[in-house]
């Protein structure tokens, strides 16, 4: 099966006029990739977001801006409200899901799961899209170093980017484990609306993990799902289950791991610790990981 980055380039290779890159999140890598199959001479327009919060959590890249101008025929344009992922090449187009990055497009060794369907310029969804894209604000050398002053004083922790970096993992807790047992309710913890909703203890818990994690403030609600999945990969003790979901991970399972993990707990508390990384695994690894539901096993999704 062709994964959807090639699906991409391939697409832009094709075109003869222009190509539209539209994305909320755009990664330095993934986009030099895709700028490299647009044949000279055609007219790239690239459209994205940039949100201080979203760059100090390393889902988009500042530097994409650089590399966009250096290019002839080039336009580099902003739209806040962006939400839409639109690869067009002439009147031949890929809308879906997949962000300009590696890990939505295939090019990582965790890629996600996404969608991209094709479609053409004239379908109506996508001629009103490409209006309202034609009012998105150019970027500028200005508007990049501020939203980069900005992303500096929000306090976050460096996430694995798409291409390898020394990352120094002494500073993180060999065997941390979540405590929040409602992992839906963390985002509503994050952004302080859960007054009724969940108990003290678990928005306690919640607001722990949340301050264990790094989370920078202001993420909407997919900017957060993506950085807590992100980080969540960098703490040893979440890599070793991870890696041992391919096998089809069982309850009982999971409760011997959290004992190797954590050999102090007793039978009780290594229980609900495994459910409640269960379901946060449920929560926030939703498009590579299920839940049976016939034996609560852990496995890969189809």
């Amino acid at each position: 099966m062709i994964i959807d980055g090639e699906r991409i380039k391939e697409l832009v290779s094709t075109a003869k006029k222009r190509v539209v890159l539209c994305a909320p999140f755009i990664k330095v890598g993934a986009f030099r990739v895709v700028m490299s199959a647009v044949p000279k001479g055609v007219q790239l327009d690239v459209v994205t977001r940039w949100r201080p919060e979203e760059v100090a959590a390393g889902i988009s890249d500042l530097g994409v801006y650089d590399w966009a101008v250096a290019r002839e025929n080039t336009s580099f344009r902003l739209l806040d409200a962006l939400h839409a992922k639109l690869y067009a090449a002439d009147h031949k187009c890929l809308v879906g899901s997949a962000n300009l990055t590696g890990a939505a497009l295939g090019w990582s060794e965790r890629p996600n799961v996404e969608v991209l369907v094709p479609a053409t310029t004239s379908d109506e969804p996508i001629s009103e899209l490409l209006s309202r894209l034609a009012y998105a604000e150019p970027a500028t050398a200005a508007i990049r170093d501020e939203i980069a002053a900005l992303a500096a004083s929000l306090r976050t922790v460096p996430l694995l980017p798409d291409e390898p970096v020394d990352v120094d993992v002494s500073t993180l807790r060999a065997v941390w484990l979540p405590r929040c047992a409602a992992p839906e309710k963390l985002f509503s913890i994050y952004r302080q609306a859960l007054a009724l909703e969940v108990g003290a203890g678990a928005s306690e818990d919640g607001a722990a993990d949340i301050k264990d994690l790094g989370v920078p403030d202001g993420l909407e609600k997919d900017a957060f799902y993506e950085y807590v999945s992100v980080t969540l990969d960098r703490f040893p003790a979440i890599a070793a289950v991870l890696n041992r979901i391919p096998g089809k991970l069982n309850d009982a399972d999971g409760i011997r791991l959290v004992h190797e993990l954590h050999p102090g707990l007793d039978s009780d508390d290594a229980g609900r610790q495994w459910h409640i990384l269960r379901e946060w695994i449920r929560e926030f690894y939703a498009s590579r990981f299920e839940v049976a539901p016939e034996s609560f096993v852990l496995r890969i999704k189809s």
